[in-house]
């Protein structure tokens, strides 16, 4: 399902515009991309992201922040904390329950404060900073003790924000850094593809495919083998059928999902 609109906000009809792709079946989990300075939701339209990651069982929704393009109309916030409201608020709005936020330059100053200002970082599944504003706002001792899985992206030829941004969030636990080579600031335009590749990769950590582990079992591999971060697969039996735990920590809490296949 494909959805272009807006949401009522603050008693305006046209208050935020937003895109949204949802599977058929609803998406194993959604991803919120927010926009920088000269972008808006459209450029995630322009290059495929919102048509490519819901092809991946994903329901991804991209916004046009406050003021911005579509949604100029609606008054942007001023402080860190009317961001961070903002974001909490529209997610309410739209049911978006821990995301993986995507979150490019400018939409820093909303993606930081939400994470880190009230403890917001708890309902997030996962964050994909790309060169962000305002990581200086925060001390690195904050960076360090974020229990929140990361995806650091940022271009070989950003040396302003993206070597900037980096100091501090490679100092995040759950954190993975990936320079894409030969990229300025806005690195998803010089390569598109990489960028998917690199967002569906993160994704897979949270939720890994049946397939997948299947091959790790049929490749002889399985004892205690670990899938990265926060997954384990075991293989309890050898019976007439390969009996697949996938063990998922959030929060301190366990989600064990099973899968099973006849040899």
């Amino acid at each position: 399902m494909e959805h272009r609109g807006y949401l009522e906000w603050e008693g305006k009809d046209n208050g935020i515009f937003y895109r949204e792709d949802v599977p058929a079946n609803g998406g194993r989990f959604t991803v919120l991309f927010l926009h920088g300075q000269k972008f808006s939701s459209q450029t995630w339209d322009d290059l495929g992201t919102l048509k490519f990651l819901a092809a991946h069982d994903y329901r991804v929704v991209a916004v046009d922040l406050p003021g911005y393009v579509k949604s100029k109309d609606a008054e942007q916030p001023r402080t860190s904390e009317e961001r961070s409201a903002f974001l909490k608020k529209f997610m309410e709005k739209l049911k978006i329950d821990r995301p993986v936020l995507v979150s490019p330059s400018m939409s820093g100053s909303y993606a930081l404060p939400f994470i880190f200002e009230g403890d917001q970082g708890k309902h997030l599944r996962g964050y994909v900073p790309v060169a962000p504003v305002g990581t200086d706002k925060f001390e690195e001792s904050d960076y360090k003790e974020l229990q929140l899985p990361t995806l650091v992206i940022y271009g070989e030829n950003d040396s302003a924000l993206g070597v900037s941004s980096l100091r501090r969030l490679r100092n995040i636990p759950n954190s993975v850094v990936h320079m894409m080579k030969s990229a300025g600031h806005a690195c998803y335009f010089a390569n598109p593809e990489e960028f998917h590749e690199k967002i569906l990769t993160f994704l897979r950590r949270f939720s890994q495919h049946p397939e997948y582990l299947y091959n790790v079992i049929e490749s002889g591999k399985m004892d205690n083998y670990d899938i990265p971060r926060y997954m384990r697969a075991l293989q309890p039996d050898k019976a007439s059928a390969w009996k697949l735990m996938v063990i998922d920590q959030v929060d301190n809490e366990y989600f064990v999902h099973l899968y099973y296949k006849m040899l």
